[in-house]
C-alpha cells in the first residue's frame, strides 16, 4: 500500500468521526417492507464451476429476500428476515 493510498485512509477515518448522518429515516410505530433479489451466493459461484463439466447437471435459483420490520422507538426496530435460494448438482445419468 503505498503513501497516498494510507494518506486517504486515514483522513476518511477521521472525517467520518465527525460527521453525523443517520442512515435510516423512519419513527416509533412505522412498519418497514424489503423485498428484493440478492446477488449470487458463493456456493452458487462455486457450483459454477460444474456448468462446464459434461457429466453434471446444475440448476438453482435465488437469493430471494422478504423484511418485514417494526420501529419500537427511533433507534430500534424488532422484525423478521427471510431468504430463499437453492443450488442442485446432479450427475447426468450415463
Amino acid at each position: 500500500m503505498n503513501l497516498k493510498t494510507k494518506y486517504l485512509i486515514v483522513l476518511n477515518l477521521l472525517l467520518y468521526s465527525f460527521l453525523s448522518v443517520q442512515s435510516q429515516s423512519y419513527e416509533q410505530g412505522d412498519h418497514n417492507v424489503l423485498l428484493g433479489y440478492e446477488a449470487p451466493t458463493l456456493n452458487s459461484l462455486a457450483f459454477s464451476i460444474y456448468k462446464k463439466l459434461d457429466n453434471y447437471k446444475v440448476t438453482g435459483f435465488g437469493a430471494y429476500h422478504a423484511k418485514y420490520g417494526f420501529a419500537v422507538s427511533d433507534n430500534v426496530e424488532i422484525g423478521i428476515n427471510a431468504n430463499l435460494l437453492s443450488n442442485v448438482i446432479q450427475p447426468k445419468p450415463i
